[in-house]
């Protein structure tokens, strides 16, 4: 019997397909060979570049950091310049000592005898004895030299 004389498709389209996949396993192992022989195998050279890129690294993060520091003080310093102080000098203090309340409590004393002497009513004032506090002798002082004073205000608003 003779052999056919047609060709097996299948086999064609297999050869073809082993050839480019040959020649693109080819192609990769030629461009990396390449690469190889380009490549810079200098290790201090490698070592000052990473050197010269930390440094310029740490240099943008020493600027940033400053500028950021510069801005922050910039905005504390117009905020404290908006803000009048007060006597103390601290102007945010929450705490109220005890002169500044009795100060307070004279002065609407005073705004109510004021009001009550054009209308003609008596006032009475309750006499609230203050304990001494020995942490803080020289306000003591001052304390009971206001309570004098408001003890002559009341006398003289009684007669």
């Amino acid at each position: 019997m003779a052999k056919p004389k047609g060709e097996n498709q299948k086999a064609v389209d297999a050869r073809a397909r082993k050839a480019d996949s040959s020649a693109a396993k080819k192609a990769a192992e030629a461009k990396a060979k390449e690469d190889a022989a380009w490549e810079d195998k200098d290790k201090h050279m490698n070592r000052k570049l990473n050197r010269a890129d930390e440094a310029a690294a740490k240099r943008e993060a020493e600027l940033a950091r400053k500028k950021e520091n510069q801005q922050l003080y910039e905005e504390e310093m117009a905020a404290s310049v908006s803000k009048p102080k007060s006597k103390k000098g601290n102007a945010a203090s929450a705490k109220v000592s005890r002169a500044q309340i009795l100060a307070a409590q004279r002065a609407a004393l005073e705004a109510q005898s004021n009001k009550h002497k054009k209308a003609g009513a008596k006032i009475v004032v309750q006499n609230d004895e203050i304990a001494d506090n020995i942490n803080r002798l020289g306000t003591v002082i001052i304390i009971q030299a206001e309570l004098n004073i408001f003890q002559k205000l009341r006398e003289t608003l009684e007669t």
